[in-house]
């Protein structure tokens, strides 16, 4: 029992191995409903690591992501992402996870954004009007990302995206004994 998650032992002890030994961002995949997302919640927990969750959808924009410029003031406001991964870079000495969730889900306009935080531990901000051109992911950070690897109503991810980051599948709960234990 991990802090009440039943039956992810051994997807725990793959994903403690990555963090441990591994430089690249973690993709948790898999169906709708199988926790993924509370696992990393649970992990931050365990790790006493802030979470920095950002949930994407399809309407997911540059602006959510990023922030914009404020007409009223002209000055460039971070949207609350962008600041927390901008904390992380100044509290060296705190451990900070970063959830990009339901990464599937988004548009290629918003994700292409995202992808340099997975691949290369950075955000790029293009935008004329930020003080701040990149934000470099330092190592108190643990980035991570959810999606469901088999809807095909999603858009979909080739081989060359997920080589930017180590995968691990989250299966259905099918033994028996575990099953009787979250019912309980």
């Amino acid at each position: 029992n991990f802090h009440g998650l039943v039956g992810y032992n051994d997807t725990i002890k793959d994903i403690n191995i990555l963090q441990k030994y591994g430089s690249k961002a973690v993709f948790i995949g898999g169906f709708h409903g199988l926790g993924k997302s509370s696992l990393v919640e649970a992990l931050a927990k365990q790790n006493n690591a802030s979470l920095v969750r950002f949930q994407i959808t399809e309407l997911t924009s540059e602006v959510d992501i990023l922030g914009g410029l404020d007409l009223k003031s002209g000055e460039f406001v971070y949207s609350d992402f962008v600041q927390n991964l901008i904390l992380s870079t100044k509290e060296k000495d705190k451990n900070f996870y970063v959830l990009l969730d339901e990464f599937t889900r988004g548009r290629d306009e918003a994700l292409n954004i995202l992808f340099p935080l997975l691949a290369e531990k950075k955000l790029i901000i293009n935008s004329p009007y930020s003080k701040d051109k990149e934000i470099k992911i330092e190592n108190n950070v643990k980035i991570f990302a959810t999606g469901n690897l088999h809807d095909t109503g999603q858009r979909d991810i080739g081989q060359a995206e997920f080589d930017r980051y180590n995968v691990i599948e989250v299966k259905p709960i099918l033994d028996i004994e575990i099953l009787k234990q979250i019912i309980e």
